[in-house]
């Protein structure tokens, strides 16, 4: 028994330590020193979670209740996001005076809609912001970064990614975001002065930046 509670010990100090040597990288990566960084952080936060109150977007009233702030805010993005009707014609007049050029041939098709490899995946995972908050999987970058170091996760992730490639196979999670809405300046019960991002999940956001690094080869062409 008192050597289960040793190992028992030893394991809350390391878990302890680790927990300080986070603290203390994130403390050094703010640049603070001074008691006044939590504060300003906490109060952030707070401002950036809540939103009071908002007008709806077409009678201007005010709602003040989780109901129908959520309600008013889906009426004015629903409406600012929904797509004019396109002009077929005019598309297709677009698209005839696109040069020859400009027109990618067989073989960077082919290299856009090859396999990811282990190297673009670790790639992909490595560019990512250390600094950057995990999306709504809750998973940071550098933890994922780590994790595709496994030889059986990276096997799993490549089969989920080149499927969501070449087979258009998504996962379900991938379908689903968090949409925050970040303050501007002027008046805040206005939605106009917010400004929408939505998150989604870490592992979705690389299969996004592979793609990018891809198209980025060509768009300058």
């Amino acid at each position: 028994l008192s050597k289960v509670e040793e190992k028992i010990q030893g394991l809350q100090e390391e878990i302890t330590n680790n927990d300080s040597l986070r603290a203390q990288k994130f403390w050094r990566e703010t640049g603070e020193s001074s008691p006044s960084f939590l504060k300003r952080s906490i109060s952030t936060r707070i401002t950036k979670s809540f939103i009071p109150e908002l007008l709806r977007p077409i009678t201007s009233a005010s709602c003040t209740s989780p109901t129908v702030l959520t309600d008013a805010a889906h009426s004015f993005y629903q409406r600012l996001y929904t797509p004019d009707d396109i002009n077929l014609n005019a598309t297709d007049l677009l698209a005839e005076t696109i040069h020859d050029n400009s027109v990618l041939d067989d073989s960077q098709c082919e290299y856009l809609l090859s396999e990811f490899t282990e190297d673009n995946l670790l790639d992909a995972a490595k560019r990512s912001p250390p600094q950057s908050s995990p999306d709504i999987d809750g998973i940071p970058y550098q933890i994922l970064f780590h994790v595709l170091h496994n030889a059986a996760a990276i096997r799993v992730a490549l089969q989920v990614y080149n499927d969501a490639l070449l087979k258009s196979i998504f996962p379900p999670s991938w379908n689903k975001t968090c949409m925050i809405l970040l303050p501007e300046k002027g008046d805040l019960t206005n939605l106009s002065n917010h400004r929408p991002i939505s998150l989604i999940n870490t592992d979705a956001k690389l299969f996004t930046r592979m793609l990018n690094a891809r198209l980025m080869m060509y768009s300058s062409l």
